[in-house]
């Protein structure tokens, strides 16, 4: 599953994220607030199952996972290591690993 970014239920989550409360959402968009909780509870559903579904590619076992703030933590079971995977509104879908590195090196 791919998140629509560029749908207006996920502009709803990322106002939601941002801190916006869903009656000023709901006055953004001349709709009611209903319509607007009822979306972001979809929305919800929906990165929740794309976390998963990433998470799951990656061979993470899940740990934890916050859909309201787009964000799943877990271990990596190939890399054996800690790993984050998060939705960015400017990037998308992404996963971190934690490792040890040196990036003061040329």
């Amino acid at each position: 599953m791919f998140l629509p970014i560029n749908d207006k239920q996920f502009e709803f989550w990322k106002l939601k994220r941002s801190g916006l409360p869903n009656i000023n959402i709901a006055r953004l968009f001349n709709i009611s607030k209903q319509a607007v909780s009822r979306a972001l509870i979809s929305m919800d559903g929906r990165i929740e199952e794309t976390l998963l579904e990433m998470a799951r590619a990656n061979q993470i076992e899940v740990e934890k996972v916050n859909p309201v703030r787009g964000i799943l933590f877990g271990r990596s079971v190939p890399f054996n290591a800690d790993a984050i995977i998060f939705v960015s509104a400017k990037h998308g879908m992404q996963v971190w690993y934690e490792h040890e590195g040196d990036c003061g090196s040329a």
